[in-house]
């Protein structure tokens, strides 16, 4: 039965974001808009899944106990911390946009700071920031899912959900080439 709703939830949530995602390439057609742009937010995406895949590697070879109780949903957290980083430094690096949130534009602000910024640049250190504290998250709430899994499952899919929220929106920013 649970399989069943999940499997359900799942369909109607890809079919809603296929509709979403469908209009919104519609409406970029639109004279108004300066048109796509989609191959920085594109790399973005293609860096964040690989680089995704090689923590979730790294962490299972370093703490397999973590990922056999965390599973994909670890695997989720850390790709929507990753791609919020990731599309936040192509946006800083790349495209010239600034960061409007406080806490990454501080942590950018020290990166800039560093001997590394000119070889680097100053968006470096967010996605390590975002990194570590998605490994740390899933390291340190594996347990959680094992204990009580449909509160853990809730606390995973929120952390995901903070992180994937602002990657989104990043994502289609820049691929609707839109200033931030």
């Amino acid at each position: 039965r649970a399989a069943t709703v999940a499997r359900y939830v799942g369909a109607v949530g890809i079919g809603v974001a296929a509709t979403l995602i469908g209009f919104l390439l519609f409406q970029a057609r639109s004279p108004a808009l300066p048109g796509l742009d989609p191959v920085a937010p594109t790399l973005g995406l293609v860096v964040s899944v690989a680089l995704t895949a090689v923590v979730y590697l790294l962490v299972g070879l370093w703490r397999t106990d973590v990922l056999a109780r965390a599973k994909y949903v670890g695997g989720l957290v850390l790709f929507a911390h990753l791609f919020d980083g990731v599309t936040t430094a192509v946006g800083v690096e790349l495209l010239d946009v600034g960061e409007r949130s406080a806490l990454p534009q501080a942590i950018m602000d020290v990166a800039a700071g560093l001997p590394t910024a000119d070889l680097l640049g100053e968006a470096w250190l967010f996605v390590l920031v975002k990194l570590l504290l998605a490994v740390a998250i899933v390291v340190g709430f594996a347990d959680y899912l094992s204990e009580a899994p449909t509160r853990g499952n809730l606390f995973f899919a929120v952390v995901a959900a903070v992180g994937l929220g602002p990657a989104v929106h990043n994502f289609f920013l820049f691929v609707l080439n839109l200033p931030g």
